[in-house]
């Protein structure tokens, strides 16, 4: 059980997306190191240095949870039972997603964390994974 990464994260919708794109590779002084098109392109998410833009559909915002930050890490199940036994509330049950698996929590002073287990780069849908 380890937190490999920390990133920001920043929900949006999907008009805002090429802005806030161009800002964070400005303002970071970096490039896109992830870009992810989802749903049909719905759902967009960018990486630029720790910082993540999810950006998505206004119909499809009631199904993306909120969070202000994705925590990578190894070891996901016992993130899982160690959150909830701190009293964690999970907001998005343990579920697969397009690069492994992922869960959403809210930890107990309130901010809500994506926590995401890449699945190894081998088994990996291609390009466009986290790095």
């Amino acid at each position: 059980m380890k937190v490999l990464d920390v990133l920001v994260r920043k929900d949006l919708l999907i008009d805002q997306l090429d802005a806030a794109t161009g800002f964070y590779t400005r303002l970071l002084d970096a490039p896109v190191g992830l870009d992810l098109n989802l749903l049909d392109g719905q759902l967009r998410i960018v990486g630029i240095g720790r910082m993540l833009l999810v950006a998505c559909h206004p119909r499809i915002r009631p199904s993306i949870p909120a969070a202000g930050a994705a925590y990578l890490v190894s070891g996901i199940d016992a993130f899982h039972s160690t959150l909830s036994a701190l009293g964690c509330r999970v907001v998005v049950p343990l579920s697969e997603v397009v690069t492994g698996r992922a869960m959403v929590i809210e930890h107990p002073d309130g901010l809500v964390v994506e926590y995401v287990e890449h699945r190894p780069r081998d088994a990996a849908s291609g390009p466009g994974e986290h790095q």
